[in-house]
């Protein structure tokens, strides 16, 4: 009876972690849009000084993601419809991989990742079309990677027209965000 029992247990506990891995893993929180105006008042004004350099791989928190910034590029494209409000489109190419070895698959999308701008406010990927802007998009919708997978692509923000030097951010749910600086 005892043997059963501890069988039953470990058919939950295998049933059960998948749905564990993406709540764990997921693809953040954020829906991307406009600038958000109102920071947190525990918002710094200025970026952090510390970042990761564009090309350089890191491995996020949790170890299930090795995520890169590879480039940003402000304006995004010069024959883009202009954004409203007189703001500049920026674009930054970025992949994310399922390291060999893991178990769960891994979901990503443009939700996880943001720029941080100099006065503290965060901007979220831009969900609309254009033609002109650089290709392959990031994906906007969920994509699943097993592992040894790999996802590259562009996110898109629309940003303040004066905005410089953002700090590109990989915010994956349920662990740390990581910076890449922009210059």
């Amino acid at each position: 009876m005892t043997a059963r029992l501890g069988l039953v247990r470990t058919a939950l506990l295998i049933a059960a972690l998948p749905g564990l891995a993406v709540g764990l893993i997921g693809c953040g929180a954020r829906v991307g849009g406009p600038l958000d105006t109102n920071p947190p008042p525990s918002a710094a004004t200025s970026p952090p000084a510390q970042g990761h350099r564009l090309g350089e791989p890191v491995t996020s928190g949790s170890g299930f993601v090795v995520a890169t910034g590879f480039g940003y590029n402000q304006p995004a494209a010069s024959g883009a419809s202009p954004p409203p409000d007189g703001n500049a489109w920026a674009a930054a190419d970025v992949q994310a991989c399922s390291p060999q070895g893991t178990i769960f698959p891994v979901s990503v999308s443009d939700a996880a990742w943001s720029l941080r701008l100099a006065d503290g406010r965060s901007v979220g990927a831009w969900h609309g079309d254009d033609p002109a802007f650089p290709q392959p998009r990031y994906p906007q919708t969920p994509t699943s990677l097993q592992a040894g997978q790999c996802l590259r692509g562009w996110v898109v923000f629309e940003v303040p027209a004066n905005a410089q030097q953002p700090v590109l951010r990989y915010s994956p749910q349920g662990a740390e965000p990581i910076d890449w600086l922009t210059t």
